[in-house]
């Protein structure tokens, strides 16, 4: 398992044994040797401790994390991050990097290798006087730090002891968490280890994970004896609570609680708050407006509590309410404006799909309907190069609650769309409703903030301007697009099965 049991697990005093399934070992480019014991091999020429084999091994950990070091071979002993007093020095896992432990003094071959015989140590403990009757006030605030180590950094058999991270929590950052282990924004792999005897002012004694996409792999590892001032005293995750933490934290879209952390899901986009993966649409829009009313049925809260943003990568944002801002942004992604430098929307197809509204029937239910949607243009007749205005208009309206519109021309392109609200005949005149026009591919959407419109006369939806082709002549015949061209809903967000209405002809000079 990954670190999820962990998080539920830890508490300020801990003692954890994690098994998880990790990550195959990665190939190396070079492999460097280190071994505390051993004296740098003297010759003729000089010392030589270079770390290329085994004979002429760094002394230091630090000397070949340092190098161009990728494979670090590191034999049994104990390591400390200096020989000084500096307390915010840590051995440091960088991405790609494998550091392994448990060789025995003088080296030895893979086969050779026991973590559990050759017990290697990573200790904070920078004046060696943790026994009982010494102290910890000038440990290291931590031992490792794999702070933005990417999925292919391994850490692998060590015993990691004697963090004190009971500094300020900006001063060094986040020295008040991660006394053994800190990990802030990476997703390394940590095998077979044995976290013991640290400790944090406040959260993660032996692990403090924070900010982190992908959380780390903690694979076949001891947690025991580490304490922490608040809570975690073996582990802390940030954002461990649950889904709605994660989903609130990511203002482009929302994420999924992973491994007790918060996943970013970069295929989905700005405004997809029904997280379909395709572009915004009517439903994304019904989602926010129920959410607006208080009604999560479709859509959990903190998919749609979107904005306002602040800074960061990504995006975090929400401030615990649905309100008109995250409607407005919505809307706004339909348009494709998007909050934060968030990615934009997938693309709307341009061809594709069948008359009817294939991509809607896959996202909801279809139920029988009478309603009559009818194109009429407002000149029949125009010249090569013309434009000319087609209206939209609807019959025999029943629990109806919003709709998006979007069409097609043969001998003609699309150059305008919107919706004329002011208009005495619009659909949802005199109701609380909002609406958006999409200028990319000339599409309209609008809905009722609640409830629904029944009524037996002809009624307006939206506007929509077509120009005619420059060569040719004849007919240009203007159609619902193949591609969820025209999506009707009641107020739950099921489908209309409207037949489709049948195209317009404008007769072209």
């Amino acid at each position: 398992m990954n670190s999820s049991k962990a998080c539920r697990n830890a508490g300020v005093v801990g003692s954890i044994v994690v098994v998880a399934v990790g990550l195959a070992p990665v190939a190396r480019a070079a492999v460097c040797y280190v071994d505390g014991s051993r004296e740098c091999e003297c010759g003729t020429s000089g010392c030589v401790c270079d770390g290329a084999e085994w004979e002429t091994a760094y002394r230091t950990l630090q000397e070949a994390i340092a190098g161009s070091c990728t494979d670090i071979r590191v034999a049994e002993g104990t390591y400390r991050p200096t020989g000084e007093t500096d307390r915010s020095v840590s051995f440091l896992l960088e991405t790609g990097v494998t550091i392994l432990g448990g060789f025995p003094a003088g080296g030895g071959d893979m086969e050779e290798r026991n973590p559990d015989r050759y017990v290697t140590i990573l200790t904070g403990d920078l004046n060696d006087d943790d026994s009982p009757g010494g102290g910890n006030a000038e440990n290291s605030y931590h031992v490792v730090n794999a702070s933005g180590a990417s999925a292919a950094s391994v850490l692998d058999g060590f015993t990691i002891t004697g963090g004190n991270a009971d500094g300020d929590p900006a001063e060094p950052l986040y020295g008040d968490r991660g006394g053994g282990i800190l990990v802030v924004s990476g997703a390394p792999t940590i095998r077979k280890c044995v976290i013991r005897g640290n400790a944090a002012g406040a959260y993660g004694g032996g692990l403090a994970v924070a900010r982190s996409g992908a959380p780390p792999v903690i694979e076949d590892c001891l947690f025991e004896n580490n304490t922490a001032g608040v809570e975690g005293g073996s582990i802390h995750v940030a954002g461990c609570p649950g889904q709605g933490d994660c989903e609130d934290h990511n203002v482009c879209t929302y994420a999924d609680c992973v491994g007790s952390s918060c996943t970013y899901d970069e295929t989905l986009a700005y405004g997809d708050v029904n997280g379909s993966g395709g572009p915004v649409d009517i439903f994304d829009l019904l989602c926010v407006l129920d959410g607006f009313a208080g009604v999560f049925i479709v859509c959990p809260q903190d998919n749609l509590d979107i904005v306002p943003c602040n800074s960061g990568d990504p995006p975090t944002g929400g401030d615990r309410r649905i309100d008109i801002f995250d409607v407005l942004s919505v809307l706004d992604a339909f348009g494709g404006t998007f909050a934060c430098d968030c990615p934009a929307a997938p693309k709307v197809r341009y061809a594709g799909g069948s008359p009817k509204s294939q991509g809607a029937a896959r996202r909801a239910k279809m139920i029988a309907s009478d309603i009559e949607v009818q194109f009429v243009a407002r000149d029949g007749d125009i010249g090569k190069g013309e434009t000319t205005v087609l209206d939209a208009f609807a019959e025999h309206v029943e629990n109806f609650r919003g709709y998006q519109l979007r069409l097609s021309a043969d001998g003609g392109v699309p150059i305008a769309a919107f919706v004329d609200a002011e208009r005495s005949d619009f659909v949802f005149a005199g109701r609380e409703f909002r609406h958006k026009s999409d200028p990319r591919v000339h599409r309209i959407v609008a809905a009722l903030l609640e409830g629904e419109v029944t009524t037996a006369s002809r009624v307006y939806l939206g506007t929509f301007v077509v120009r005619a082709n420059q060569g040719g002549g004849g007919t240009m015949e203007v159609r619902v697009h193949p591609d969820d061209g025209m999506i009707l809903v009641d107020p739950t967000g099921r489908v209309h099965n409207a037949p489709m209405p049948e195209q317009a002809e404008v007769t072209v000079r």
